[in-house]
């Protein structure tokens, strides 16, 4: 029987919840974002399919950080880039998500994103933004 691919956000988000313990970490957006910084939204978004469905996914995933002031949000998009790449580096493992990350590929690193949704523009809060493929295996 072929085995289910891993859930890529429960993947990422369980990696990013172990390196960000004092931040809110989600796969969605919270109606209430800007009273829960520091903030880090990091979802799967269109772009790649699984390599082999048989065993192995390539999944594209959208990280976006907000913080209070600018080098906090820098500091922890680039932190971010580093526990991502470490997580597949070392196959990060995930029970509750089905398997583990593989490889990690930068597609778009961290950038100060100072344009864009009218409703995520807020005047003390610093958003940056950065693209990443991962791939992740089923737990057998």
């Amino acid at each position: 029987m072929t085995p289910v691919l891993p859930d890529a956000d429960t993947l990422v988000r369980r990696v990013y919840e172990a390196a960000f313990p004092d931040a809110t970490v989600v796969n969605q957006w919270p109606s209430t974002w800007a009273d829960r910084l520091p903030l880090l939204v990091a979802r799967k978004v269109p772009g790649a399919g699984a390599v082999d469905p048989r065993g192995l996914d390539r999944s594209t995933i959208a990280v976006t950080v907000c913080a209070a002031d600018r080098a906090a949000a820098s500091l922890m998009a680039r932190q971010a880039r580093t526990a991502l790449f470490d997580a597949c580096v070392s196959q990060f493992s995930d029970t509750d998500a089905g398997g583990y990350l593989s490889h990690f590929t930068e597609l778009v690193g961290p950038f100060w994103q100072r344009a864009g949704d009218a409703a995520l523009n807020h005047s003390g809060v610093y958003r940056y933004e950065a693209t990443y493929q991962v791939t992740s295996r089923p737990h057998l």
